[in-house]
């Protein structure tokens, strides 16, 4: 019976999605009550493990917030960042400027007066909308249901939240930068000067992830990687409003070529589309995402002069 429900919640997160919703929801979030199942972030991430699901770091924004903000809304406020190799690698493939959600991120937060720990993550068609696909990926589905089935399936009973968002996400385009390089040398050389830059950002240089190297010989790229980078007084400033926008964080910002052409792209999300997500219009966070856009604007007309 349990199992059942699962599929049918599912079925109707995940194939639901083709229909052009009333009001359009960013994520999936779901939630269970803590005075009747013992859950913890620590406990998802496991879950997430055991399904198959490679984790690569869970931490604690919380303690960071209170170390160094001496103060949070929250009992629990922790950033999963996972991924599904073979799914994963197969969307690369298909779609170059995938690597934006590759990695991808699970937030699990609970505040102090909620009993209820949620747990948020972008949903498939956001992606796709984000990559402006023209059409439904099945595969960014199978990438939903491998991360959402085994979470919904460790809830005795599931509670699920909805966050609407703004729906002005037809009006943004993904920041999508070309140049023509001539040699690995200059790829390399590009990526020492974005670290020698980075201090004179707010942000903070989390992950380097080489995609090229995880896609192994088939790889269709001479060079890919993802540069995740974040703002932690950013994500401090939304985080009590719009707790669930964590899952658009670190920024990632993606360099790749193809081993069949000598053009090198950097592609970036517009931090546009975070505020989309969660409707944010609390001025504070505004500014925190839009001062965000314009560092990173200029640290890519940095790396292409």
């Amino acid at each position: 019976m349990r199992l059942s429900i699962t599929i049918l919640l599912l079925s109707t997160l995940l194939f639901g999605m083709s229909a052009k919703p009333k009001i359009y929801q960013d994520f999936h979030i779901t939630g269970l009550k803590t005075t009747e199942q013992t859950m913890s972030p620590e406990m998802i991430a496991q879950t997430l493990t055991q399904a198959g699901v490679s984790v690569i770091s869970t931490e604690d924004l919380n303690t960071l917030f209170i170390d160094r903000y001496k103060k949070s809304d929250f009992k629990h406020y922790f950033l999963i960042t996972c991924y599904m190799k073979d799914i994963s690698n197969q969307l690369l493939k298909k779609h170059p400027n995938m690597g934006i959600f590759y990695p991808t991120r699970v937030v699990v937060f609970q505040k102090k007066e909620d009993p209820v720990l949620w747990v948020a993550l972008l949903s498939s068609r956001t992606m796709g909308k984000v990559l402006t696909l023209k059409h439904r990926e099945k595969l960014l589905a199978d990438y939903d249901r491998a991360i959402l089935q085994p979470i919904i399936a460790s809830m005795k009973k599931s509670r699920f939240k909805q966050v609407n968002s703004s729906q002005q996400r037809e009006l943004r385009k993904l920041l999508i930068h070309t140049k023509e390089v001539h040699s690995l040398d200059q790829l390399t050389s590009i990526e020492q000067r974005l670290k020698a830059y980075l201090p004179k950002t707010s942000f903070q240089l989390m992950h380097i992830m080489d995609l090229n190297q995880l896609l192994g010989k088939e790889s269709p790229y001479a060079f890919y990687k993802s540069y995740q980078m974040r703002n932690i007084k950013t994500l401090y400033t939304k985080s009590a409003l719009y707790p669930e926008s964590a899952a658009h964080t670190p920024l990632h910002l993606v360099i790749y070529k193809k081993k069949t052409s000598p053009i090198m792209t950097i592609t970036q999300m517009d931090t546009a589309h975070v505020i989309d997500s969660s409707d944010i219009t609390e001025t504070a966070s505004l500014r925190a995402l839009s001062k965000d856009q314009k560092e990173m604007e200029d640290l890519i007309k940095y790396l292409l002069h």
